[in-house]
Formats: C-alpha cells, structure tokens, sequence
C-alpha cells in the first residue's frame, strides 16, 4: 500500500495509489524476506533472489523483475 507515483508499488501501473494493502500476483510464488522500499523497491527472496520495481537509473519498472546478476551470489543485507 503507499503512493504509487513511481511504480513502486509493482502491481503493473503508476499514479494509482492504494489505501490499502494490495496482493502482489507476480511474486505470490516467493518467499520474501526482506523489503526495502521509497520511490525504487527491493525484494530479497527465502531464496536469495533480489527482485526489483519502481523508478530506476535505466527506467521504469511497473512490475517485480528479478535480479539476475545476483544469481549465484547470497545476499545477506541490503
């Protein structure tokens, strides 16, 4: 739930702020975690698999992406 300004709400849209808490369809198969949040949001599976959604350096992502750069390495704290 939050503003969604950015999309980093990742439920596929911007400007469509949400009062409430929303399901998040594309990661209903993980485990998260972690979270870290503000205009850019950061995911880290049971796994160990970073995902990502919201305003970024290299554009816009409305929906999680996985990381896959950090495939074989183990995130401890982000």
């Amino acid at each position: 739930m939050g503003a969604n300004k950015n999309g980093e709400l990742g439920i596929g849209r911007k400007y469509d702020d949400q009062s409430s808490p929303v399901f998040m369809k594309e990661l209903s198969f993980a485990k998260i975690k972690q979270v870290r949040s503000g205009g850019f949001t950061a995911a880290l599976s049971d796994e160990d698999q970073l995902y990502v959604w919201g305003c970024g350096a290299f554009g816009d992502f409305y929906t999680p992406h996985r990381v896959k750069s950090f495939k074989n390495h183990q995130i401890m704290d982000f």
